[in-house]
């Protein structure tokens, strides 16, 4: 649905001359060179989205903040025609907002605002995070903070893990959900654990998360859409060309395999403390591994000045 011999012409333009490009390069670059495609996601069709903190809000978990009502919104509420007015004015104000926002990307690009930026000064101004027991980031993928402050931790994250499974777990009605870790399983025991969120929600293919806590919709399809959206998918992009290499060769792997994979190609000695593995059956012929302990000590800690951690910050 949405598909037109236009569009599809469109982008195999694009794939097609990107081919050509990678062509080239592979011809400069000689035969005996080794060539890597490698991409961190893969792209699928945009199922649905999931308004995560609107179902916190509404299981009592997330708290908005308290907008006192000003005596324009008092009276749009007593007038109907006033309410008519100030909806049409605010579909004007969204276009001209729209076309100023498009005028000021072409002109200064340099000081745009990130969207994530936007996004999280939305959030910060309309979720009471010091009365919310809970809330959440991300949109691949649910990352959910606890308040630590508002009740026990460990009791707070196992009601949220238990009610969101029986809502959208692969055993409810609409299995939205594959899978809900704890920080600590997806991401291990650190020592800087107060910084990684509580529980980690992983979503089933083409689904992702709405932030918006006043959400109108808890789950929204683009199934029937005339245009279909995209969005992140798990099976990336893994190739290996080159001497070394077996040619036709296909398996699974993960992004924390691509790093091991190439140290040992290079004849390199892999980090003892990585998570990935070297893929030996991808080789041509057996290959050489050398592990090392590089890495394992710590230097002392870096302290650094106001402007260098505001510059670090910004970029």
């Amino acid at each position: 649905k949405g598909y037109t011999e236009q569009h599809f012409e469109t982008a195999a333009v694009f794939y097609q001359t990107c081919d050509k490009i990678i062509s080239t390069l592979m011809d400069k670059a000689g035969a005996d060179t080794v060539v890597c495609i490698v991409s961190d996601h893969g792209f699928t069709q945009q199922r649905y989205t999931l308004a995560l903190n609107s179902w916190l809000r509404h299981k009592g978990y997330l708290v908005l903040r308290q907008q006192p009502k000003t005596s324009w919104e008092k009276a749009k509420e007593n007038h109907s025609a006033l309410k008519l007015l100030a909806r049409c004015y605010g579909g004007v104000k969204k276009q001209v907002n729209i076309m100023y926002d498009k005028c000021r990307k072409l002109y200064s690009p340099r000081h745009a605002t990130p969207f994530s930026e936007i996004e999280l000064s939305h959030l910060r101004q309309s979720i009471d995070l010091e009365h919310s027991k809970a809330f959440c980031l991300g949109s691949m993928g649910g990352l959910i903070y606890v308040n630590r402050r508002l009740g026990d931790l460990a009791e707070i994250a196992g009601k949220i893990r238990t009610e969101l499974l029986r809502d959208f777990g692969v055993a409810s009605g609409q299995p939205l959900i594959k899978h809900i870790r704890t920080g600590v399983e997806q991401y291990g025991q650190s020592k800087t654990a107060a910084g990684i969120p509580d529980l980690v929600v992983e979503y089933d293919q083409g689904v992702s998360t709405t932030l918006n806590p006043a959400a109108s919709e808890l789950v929204k399809s683009y199934i029937d859409v005339d245009r279909q959206p995209g969005t992140h998918d798990d099976s990336g992009i893994f190739v290996f060309n080159g001497t070394p290499f077996k040619q036709d060769f296909q398996t699974d792997a993960e992004i924390v395999d691509v790093l091991p994979t190439l140290l040992t190609c290079l004849g390199l000695a892999v980090p003892s403390h990585l998570d990935g593995k070297v893929l030996n059956a991808a080789f041509s012929s057996e290959p050489s591994i050398q592990y090392c302990e590089f890495g394992k000590q710590r230097s002392e800690q870096t302290i650094y000045s106001e402007a260098e951690q505001s510059e670090g910050e910004k970029r």
